[in-house]
C-alpha cells in the first residue's frame, strides 16, 4: 500500500482510504542560530560519549506541556538548524512552534484551539496550519508574524512546505468543494489545478523555482504523481500502474515518491525532469516488494526503507545508480527519515533481540550511530527514540522519552 505523507488532511485521507534547498543569503536571512532555547542545555552525569567523535549537546523542544503527539517533519529544521514543529501547550492543545536558535517561540493559532508547523526555511520562515474560530484550519506563513494564506473559496487550507525563496504549497478548498494544490508565491495563493479529468490534487513539496510535486486525480479511478512546472501540471504517471505521489523534489526538478505497479506492489520512483524510473529493492521476494522514498538532497541521492530478502524493513540510501541497504549485516528493523546535503542520514532502528527504538545516523563514511552513545552529558534515563530530520550543519532532531530534542554537534574536547 502506499504511505500518504503525514501531513494528509482528514479530507484528503477520506477521499484516498482505498490506500493507505537553495539556502537564503545569509546577508538576507542571517547568519546560523547559536544555542541555547528556553533553558539551559540537558546536562547530568553520563558516560554516553567517544573521545575524538562527534558527540551531541541536548536542546529541549518544549512548550510546556505534556508529550502528547510531539512532531517534527524531515522538513521542520532548516539547513543551519533552526526547527518547526509543533508539540502540546501546557493547557493541552497542540501548538505549532518555532526555535529560533536561541528560544522556543509559540505561533498560536488563528482563534481556534490547535496549530501544526510542516516546514521551515533558511530564513526561518515556517508553514503549516491553523484552526479558526469556526473550527476551520488555514494555512499560515511565519515570518515573525502569523500570515493567514486563506483559501482557495473553500473553507479549509493546509501549507506543507516552502522553499528557501519563500514560495509555499499544499492544498486548500476550492468554492466548489474538493482540495487543489496551490503555489503561493508574492501574496498570492495561485490554484494549481488538476490533471485531465480529475477534480482534486494536493502540492506536496516545492522548490525555489516554484515547481511543485504532488499528486491529483486522473481520469477514472486512482491518482497520479505531477510536477508543476513552467505554469502547467504534467502527469509523471506510474510506470504502468494505477497510482503514483511525487512526495519530495530538489532545486534541480528532480522527483521522489511512490507507485503502485502493474504488480500490485508498491515501488518508489524518481523522476529526473524527462522520464520515472524505478528505484530498486533492496532484494524483496516477489510479492513482497515495499519501497518507501522519504527525502531527496542536492545531489539526487535518496532515503527511505525498502524490505529485504528477509522480509525485514530496512533505512535505505540511493546513490543515484542503485539502491544500498544502511544494514547490510544486521537483523534489526530500521527506517529512515531523512537525508542532508552531506549524505548523512537521520532514523531509528530496533535492534534485534529488543523492544525498544534507538534513534540512529548513518554518515556517508558507513559508520552507523546509535545516537544514544554520543550523548556526553545526557540525563539520566534519557532515551532517543527517533530521528526525524537533519540539517546540514549535522543538527538532528530527535524524538524522546522526554519529548522532542534538538541534537547539536559538539566534538568531544568542548
Amino acid at each position: 500500500m502506499l504511505t500518504l505523507p503525514k501531513t494528509m488532511s482528514m479530507p484528503g485521507i477520506a477521499k484516498l482510504c482505498l490506500i493507505s534547498s537553495i539556502a537564503c543569503l545569509l546577508s538576507a536571512c542571517g547568519g546560523d542560530g547559536g544555542a541555547n532555547s528556553t533553558g539551559t542545555i540537558l546536562a547530568a552525569s553520563s558516560d554516553h560519549a567517544v573521545k575524538d567523535k562527534l558527540n551531541y549537546d541536548v536542546i529541549p523542544l518544549s512548550l510546556g506541556g505534556d508529550l502528547f503527539v510531539p512532531h517534527v517533519s524531515n522538513r521542520g529544521i532548516s539547513p543551519n538548524g533552526k526547527v518547526a514543529g509543533f508539540t502540546s501547550v501546557p493547557d493541552g492543545p497542540l501548538h505549532a512552534f518555532v526555535y529560533d536558535g536561541q528560544k522556543m517561540i509559540d505561533l498560536g493559532t488563528f482563534g481556534g484551539p490547535d496549530s501544526r508547523a510542516w516546514a521551515i526555511n533558511q530564513c526561518g520562515h515556517v508553514v503549516g496550519s491553523a484552526a479558526t474560530s469556526d473550527q476551520y484550519r488555514h494555512a499560515f506563513l511565519y515570518d515573525g508574524t502569523m500570515h493567514d494564506l486563506g483559501t482557495l473559496g473553500g473553507p479549509s487550507s493546509e501549507a506543507l512546505d516552502i522553499s528557501a525563496c519563500g514560495k509555499v504549497t499544499g492544498w486548500a478548498n476550492t468554492a466548489s468543494g474538493p482540495e487543489h494544490a496551490f503555489l503561493y508565491e508574492k501574496g498570492v495563493m495561485k490554484d494549481l489545478g488538476t490533471l485531465e479529468g480529475a477534480n482534486f490534487s494536493y502540492g506536496n513539496a516545492v522548490n525555489a523555482r516554484g515547481q511543485v510535486t504532488g499528486y491529483s486525480g486522473i481520469a477514472g479511478n486512482g491518482f497520479h504523481a505531477f510536477l508543476y512546472t513552467n505554469g502547467a501540471m504534467v502527469d509523471l504517471g506510474a510506470l504502468g500502474g494505477d497510482i503514483s505521489n511525487g512526495k519530495d523534489i530538489n532545486e534541480a526538478g528532480k522527483v521522489i515518491g511512490q507507485y503502485r505497479g502493474a504488480d500490485g506492489q508498491t515501488h518508489g520512483f524518481i523522476y529526473d525532469g524527462k522520464a520515472m524510473s524505478d528505484l530498486g529493492t533492496l532484494g524483496a521476494l516477489p510479492g513482497a516488494e515495499f519501497v518507501d522514498p522519504v527525502a531527496i538532497n542536492e545531489a539526487g541521492h535518496v532515503t527511505g526503507v525498502a524490505v529485504t530478502a528477509g522480509g525485514l524493513t530496512h533505512a535505505f540510501i540511493y546513490d543515484g545508480k542503485q539502491m544500498r541497504d544502511l544494514d547490510p549485516g544486521g537483523l534489526n528493523f530500521s527506517r529512515a527519515a531523512d537525508i542532508n546535503e552531506k549524505d548523512q542520514v537521520v532514523g531509528t532502528m530496533l535492534f534485534a533481540g529488543g523492544n525498544t527504538e534507538h534513534a540512529m545516523t548513518w554518515l556517508p563514511s558507513g559508520e552507523m550511530i546509535d545516537l544514544n552513545t554520543r550523548i556526553p552529558r545526557a540525563p539520566r534515563g534519557l532515551l532517543l527514540i527517533e530521528g526525524l530530520s537533519v540539517a546540514n550543519n549535522g543538527a538532528i532532531v530527535a524524538r524522546a522519552n522526554t519529548g522532542l530534542v534538538l541534537l547539536r554537534p559538539v566534538h568531544s574536547g568542548q
